[in-house]
């Protein structure tokens, strides 16, 4: 996204006091947006790098400071020493607790991707900064990759993931990631929570109701998620792929009609 301004945010958030900070895209990689309720926390800082956006957030409620960190990792082997410099460059700056997240490009070890492979050398140097940081690797549920090519053999990867500075253990206990339904897009959404309000979040979308619109494209969301979870255990058959497909296609189609209403 090259372009961003008020109504592909409202488009995404829905939300006309949605306030957000972004880097635009090179071509069909990179590019960050972060968003937030400007009525929960306030923006004080602003820092923009080539493979990050970082934010310095002051909660209204009760003044907490915490820097925040949006990141596109390197695609390009010649960038990955760039790449980490700009995150270590950023942490040296930061005394606040901080939380740091985004598509990173790079896998933490082998069991982040479902067949051998990737570079090595970059996941050593992942490994490095998570360590020499004292970030911790907070766990995930609702599914071990996030990451997909979509070919009928796909390769699956967690390349998107959170961490957060050991300071957060104590404020926020029983951290987690969840990885939630991902109808559309190769990367599944990723939500970050106590254990608490992930309760809270699941519960207020129980008690969503949008009519008989929303609740097919829910069911073609469950059918996917579905899906998504047997390609992870066993793989899909040739058919199993194009039915998940065309599950997608209906649910893309879908969601027009649902946005007028």
């Amino acid at each position: 996204m090259e372009n961003v301004d008020k109504a592909l945010i409202r488009s995404l958030r829905g939300n006309n006091n949605c306030e957000y900070a972004s880097i635009p895209s090179q071509g069909s990689s990179g590019g960050i947006i972060t968003m937030w309720n400007g009525g929960h926390v306030i923006m004080e800082e602003v820092l923009l790098g080539d493979f990050s956006l970082s934010m310095r957030f002051r909660n209204t409620k009760d003044g907490f400071i915490w820097p925040f960190t949006s990141v596109y990792g390197a695609s390009d082997p010649a960038d990955y020493a760039q790449f980490w410099q700009e995150l270590a460059d950023i942490r040296a700056i930061i005394f606040e607790p901080w939380c740091i997240g985004g598509d990173w490009n790079v896998i933490l070890c082998q069991a982040d991707r479902n067949r051998v492979g990737g570079n090595k050398r970059n996941r050593k140097k992942f490994r490095h900064f998570i360590n020499s940081q004292n970030l911790l690797d907070i766990p995930v549920e609702g599914g071990r990759f996030n990451w997909t090519n979509s070919q009928s053999s796909p390769l699956l990867q967690r390349i998107d993931r959170f961490f957060m500075s050991t300071e957060w253990e104590d404020r926020c206990p029983g951290l987690v990631q969840t990885r939630l339904k991902r109808p559309i897009s190769d990367h599944a959404p990723i939500l970050l929570s106590c254990y608490g309000g992930l309760k809270i979040f699941i519960k207020k979308l129980s008690r969503e109701n949008f009519g008989s619109l929303q609740a097919e494209q829910d069911r073609l969301e469950n059918l996917i998620d579905v899906m998504d979870s047997l390609e992870e255990i066993n793989g899909l058959s040739q058919d199993e792929f194009a039915e998940r497909e065309n599950f997608r296609l209906q649910h893309k189609t879908a969601s027009p009609n649902l946005a007028r209403k």
